[in-house]
C-alpha cells in the first residue's frame, strides 16, 4: 500500500465515522478548466478537517465550525493575494462566505488550507470579540503609562489602593 491509498482510506473511514453534524457543511467545487481530482476527495478532506480541528479545540458542537467553502481550481483571485503562489484564500466576513484558489489540485496543500480555514472559523465574532477585549485588558496592565495618566490614575483612586505602573516621561 502506498502513501495515497493509505491518506485515502484514513479519511474515508474518518469521514464515514463522523457525526451528521460534521457533514453538513457545505462545499462547492469550481472547476472551469476540468482539472482532474478525484471524485469526493475534497469534500472528505474538508469535512476531515473540520473533524480533526474539533477535536482538537475540544469544539463541542459542530456549527461552531460549520462553514460553506468554494473550492476553485486552475484559477486565481482577483486581484491574487500574492504574485507567484498556488493558492489563494479571500475570506469575505461581511458574506460569511471563504473562497480558496488553486492553480492545481494538491491535496497536502489543500488538507493543510482546510485546516488553516477552520482555525480561522473558530475565531468567530463573538470569540474575536472576548479575545480582542482580553489582549486589550492584558496589554493595558503591562504598558508603560506616561507621568501624566499616572497622576491622574492616582487623583481617581485616592483610598482605593495604587496600582503598579511603570511611569514614562512625555
Amino acid at each position: 500500500m502506498n502513501y495515497r491509498t493509505v491518506l485515502g482510506l484514513a479519511v474515508t473511514l474518518t469521514v464515514l465515522g463522523l457525526p451528521r453534524e460534521y457533514l453538513s457543511a457545505q462545499m462547492t467545487i469550481v472547476n472551469p478548466n476540468h482539472i482532474e481530482v478525484p471524485p469526493g476527495r475534497p469534500e472528505a478532506l474538508f469535512h476531515a478537517a473540520r473533524a480533526v480541528a474539533a477535536k482538537e479545540f475540544h469544539i463541542k458542537h459542530a456549527s461552531e465550525i460549520e462553514f460553506p467553502l468554494v473550492l476553485v481550481l486552475g484559477e486565481s483571485a482577483d486581484p491574487p493575494a500574492k504574485e507567484g503562489t498556488e493558492w489563494d484564500a479571500v475570506i469575505d466576513e461581511n458574506a460569511g462566505s471563504l473562497r480558496l484558489y488553486m492553480k492545481t489540485w494538491d491535496e497536502t496543500k489543500f488538507a493543510a488550507l482546510a485546516i488553516r480555514l477552520c482555525v480561522h472559523r473558530l475565531t468567530n465574532s463573538p470569540r474575536q470579540v472576548r479575545l480582542i477585549r482580553e489582549v486589550l485588558a492584558r496589554g493595558k496592565k503591562i504598558s508603560p503609562i506616561s507621568a501624566n495618566e499616572l497622576e491622574a490614575d492616582e487623583v481617581r483612586n485616592i483610598g482605593k489602593g495604587n496600582r503598579a505602573a511603570i511611569a514614562v516621561q512625555p
